[in-house]
């Protein structure tokens, strides 16, 4: 079901010919991407606002982590050491968060909350847009529709599902549904900042289906690792095709209704008029809700005996491929390879710090939101929780 566009005011033009140029544009008619892009300008975390949405209804038990023991990790979340002016300085844990635009920060631990903390206004049940991690969604809906059918291998061509790319481009008949999900597909990504860009284009586009098909080809698929938000875009349309549903629908029935997510989940859509979601992009939920992502993947694909990914499908969408040249990259999720021998740590990150962090061999989950990432190397606050939970639980 879609809801209606929440407007929203334009970012400050900030300069008055720019804001004139604005005027001008809406006069002569130009396209609705071009419009986007000058009125909204860059990407925020109100964009959930910006674009129209469909529903990703849940279900109607609701999981809940456990409460944590009293006192149990008191010692967890101590003052951070930050510099400010060239000196260091001691800073209260929840200060550093708030301080660093932090929405929400969960920490769980063997279905255990053992941090919950939000900020600037939000609380359990604020909704924030996720960004990239979106992509990881996708990837999961992938693996739903080997385990149904609608796709046969990772290894078929794109091409079986879309068959206009390899009309206009033939050479489209050898990149396949793996090279989309591991950013191999070859597909040109020309970066820059201009509304007519491919950042604008894959971003703002009122109709991503046609910007799907009418890619092009840079490379060869297989021979370059490049993070590229049109491999989700067509893979996307390839999962509509071959389910023969819109992708929310997908994930509601096969996902969100499965996982006892507390509030339904929404995808934006790239217009009221075409109704395709933002499969870059587009995925907006709670933060105690992303953390059942990281629970389901933790768990290889169970949730508590029901099989929703097959565990090779976990396995594999986590598993980097060095000699492809992807040696931090799955299928649409960031790995961190362990030093010790552990199994690899692996996360879904998107723009503006967004965060569902997993580390298997400790059954823990990290979710951080936030307005900007705070100028953080998040993975090190990460990986520094995960030391001093070690250091609680071997007391």
């Amino acid at each position: 079901m879609k809801s209606s566009v929440r407007p929203l005011p334009p970012r400050d033009c900030g300069l008055l010919p720019a804001c004139a140029l604005l005027l001008v544009l809406a006069l002569v008619g130009c396209s609705t991407q071009t419009m986007r892009t000058l009125r909204w300008m860059d990407a925020d975390m109100n964009d959930i606002h910006r674009f129209p949405s469909r529903a990703v209804p849940h279900g109607t038990v609701v999981f809940t982590f456990s409460p944590m023991t009293p006192h149990r990790y008191d010692t967890l979340f101590t003052p951070v050491t930050t510099r400010q002016d060239g000196a260091e300085i001691a800073q209260d844990f929840d200060e550093f968060l708030r301080d660093r635009d932090t929405y929400a920060f969960l920490v769980i631990r063997r279905d255990t909350l053992i941090y919950e903390q939000y900020f600037h206004g939000r609380e359990r049940q604020s909704i924030e847009t996720t960004f990239s991690i979106s992509k990881s969604l996708v990837s999961i809906a992938v693996g739903i529709a080997l385990d149904s059918g609608w796709i046969g291998s990772v290894r078929e061509p794109v091409t079986r599902y879309l068959p206009e790319l390899g009309a206009r481009d033939p050479d489209f008949s050898v990149v396949t549904v793996e090279h989309l999900l591991t950013m191999t597909s070859g597909i040109r990504f020309d970066r820059g900042k201009t509304p007519w860009s491919d950042e604008a284009r894959s971003y703002y586009s009122p109709d991503l289906r046609s910007v799907a098909l009418s890619r092009e080809l840079a490379h060869p698929p297989g021979t370059r690792f490049e993070y590229n938000p049109y491999s989700p875009i067509v893979l996307g349309l390839a999962l509509e095709r071959a389910s023969g549903r819109p992708l929310t629908h997908l994930l509601s029935e096969a996902l969100w209704s499965r996982i006892g997510a507390e509030a339904p989940a929404s995808w934006s859509l790239d217009s009221e008029k075409h109704g395709f979601e933002k499969m870059e992009s587009g995925f907006n939920a709670t933060a105690i809700d992303l953390a059942k992502i990281g629970r389901l993947f933790l768990r290889e694909g169970d949730w508590d005996g029901d099989r929703i990914l097959r565990r090779d499908w976990v396995r594999a969408s986590v598993e980097p491929d060095s000699a492809a040249g992807r040696p931090r990259y799955g299928y649409f999720w960031w790995v961190q390879r362990s030093d010790d021998g552990a199994p690899n740590r692996y996360y879904a990150e998107g723009r503006f710090g967004q965060f569902i962090y997993a580390v298997p061999h400790r059954d823990l989950v990290i979710v951080r939101t936030g307005r900007t990432d705070g100028d953080v190397n998040w993975v090190s606050v990460f990986e520094r929780i995960v030391r001093r939970v070690d250091a609680v639980d071997q007391s």
